[in-house]
């Protein structure tokens, strides 16, 4: 294994033990009054749960999804697209990401759907009722 990632498997370990312990026992670390010591788990303890690999975005066309959106007149038809796309969080995040659109752990689904629409319809609606199109 790379020396980095046991290195960073080493980190996880220790935040873990570190946010296992209490306070006292922290403070006590911290004045020197303990010690970190390394060695087998206690009978009765388990290793700690190794995180779920992701799932993989499904494969679409994303640019063709973009295309799409951006030759969609009204806000209300790209809402209407979407929700037969049945999208996903996890898929609006990689369209928002496809279109350049920043993408925050907050955004809800709501909340990347009317991003998406927004750059994709919204804009230029506005860009061209400015222009008197």
């Amino acid at each position: 294994m790379d020396k980095r990632k046991l290195l960073a498997t080493l980190l996880r370990n220790l935040a873990l033990c570190i946010e296992s312990s209490s306070t006292e026992d922290i403070d006590a670390l911290l004045a020197g009054e303990r010690r970190l010591q390394i060695g087998p788990f206690a009978p009765g303890q388990t290793q700690p749960a190794k995180p779920k690999p992701r799932a993989p975005i499904p494969t679409r066309d994303w640019l063709a999804i973009e295309e799409k959106l951006k030759t969609l007149r009204s806000r209300e038809e790209g809402q209407k697209l979407i929700e037969e796309l049945a999208l996903k969080r996890t898929e609006l995040e990689h369209l928002a990401r496809v279109i350049n659109l920043p993408v925050s752990r907050e955004d809800n689904v709501e909340r990347l759907r009317q991003k998406i629409i927004q750059s994709s319809i919204g804009s230029p609606l506005v860009s061209h009722a400015i222009r008197g199109e």
